[in-house]
């Protein structure tokens, strides 16, 4: 399942089991020092691999070495914090679940990937700490595990413009309010055409209602990762907006980003946007929503078309009296 031949890839996957078997030895006997060698070792490594060209993993495969590199860096951070600033929920006893299922992914000769033991959205808020100062005698100068962002991010610098805010697999969406004088909107993302969609991973829509001036006039919502691909990305979600109809004046407009996971950046990037306004939600047919070039703007000011070929988000509104 990988170009670099499946003898070669067994073996790779043999090797960052032992080092993690090991990495978990250290970190039970309490021998920091070698236990944070080992778990960010198998960070870069396994981040490494996954921003290689010819790496050629499917998209199961390269979910789960990701979230192997996320724990690595998390338990490397938490296994360095002698103090106790560093809150973290990640145990070595938690790490050792993985051993069965990275033996597992090595041995599969079908390319099939078991479930991830831990729960990598229960983790974010651990990503998300800004503040950590390794205990460790600077002689030992371990090394600074590469975390990767787990299906979602918090990196908001760069030119393909990274989100700042955390999103799970699962998504954020919101239940549909009740507006006992007003009128729901509910809108369905169905799918997106874009060029050379198998590089697109964990891809995902934030949903957003902008005033003229580019506030939010309620939270933005998150659809879940797409999962079914072929000549589009196709989502099939329903979002409801959390104001009624009748409050969505002049001037303003739902706001539509297609985001994605970039392993070699490790961050979420946001690929293109595009925007719906009010007198289009009495049109009864799936709307074809046309592709901006990113960074995303809000305003609705400089509009740069994504590319000239037919790519579009499609969308379908519904008016829902209550």
């Amino acid at each position: 399942f990988c170009r670099m031949g499946e003898a070669n890839a067994t073996k790779r996957f043999a090797q960052w089991r032992d080092s993690l078997e090991r990495a978990c030895g250290f970190d039970s006997w309490g021998q920091v020092v070698e236990a944070v060698e080992e778990y960010d070792k198998l960070n870069k490594s396994i981040i490494k691999v996954l921003t290689m060209s010819d790496q050629n993993l499917n998209e199961n495969q390269q979910r789960f070495l990701n979230k192997l590199a996320i724990v690595c860096g998390l338990r490397s951070k938490a296994a360095q914090d002698l103090t106790g600033e560093y809150d973290s929920d990640l145990s070595v006893e938690q790490i050792r679940t993985l051993l069965p299922a990275l033996k597992e992914l090595c041995t599969s000769a079908d390319g099939k990937v078991p479930n991830f033991p831990i729960d990598t959205a229960s983790l974010r808020r651990q990503l998300n700490q800004s503040t950590f100062a390794p205990t460790l005698n600077k002689s030992a100068k371990p090394g600074k595990p590469a975390v990767v962002i787990p299906e979602g991010g918090s990196d908001d610098e760069g030119e393909d413009g990274g989100d700042g805010h955390a999103v799970k697999a699962s998504g954020s969406l919101l239940p549909r309010k009740d507006f006992p004088k007003g009128t729901s909107v509910r809108l369905r993302i169905e799918k997106i055409k874009l060029k050379d969609i198998p590089q697109y991973l964990e891809p995902f829509i934030t949903v957003s209602v902008k005033d003229a001036d580019g506030n939010d006039l309620t939270p933005p919502q998150d659809t879940p990762v797409a999962d079914s691909k072929d000549e589009f990305i196709h989502f099939n979600q329903d979002v409801y907006l959390q104001l009624p109809l009748e409050n969505i004046g002049k001037g303003c407009a739902v706001i539509f980003e297609f985001k994605h996971y970039k392993p070699k950046k490790q961050k979420i990037s946001t690929k293109c946007w595009c925007f719906m306004e009010p007198d289009e939600f009495r049109r009864a047919a799936t709307i074809p929503l046309e592709l901006y070039n990113k960074p995303t703007d809000y305003r609705r000011k400089k509009l740069h078309l994504l590319t000239e070929k037919a790519h579009y988000l499609y969308v379908s509104v519904a008016l829902l009296e209550d």
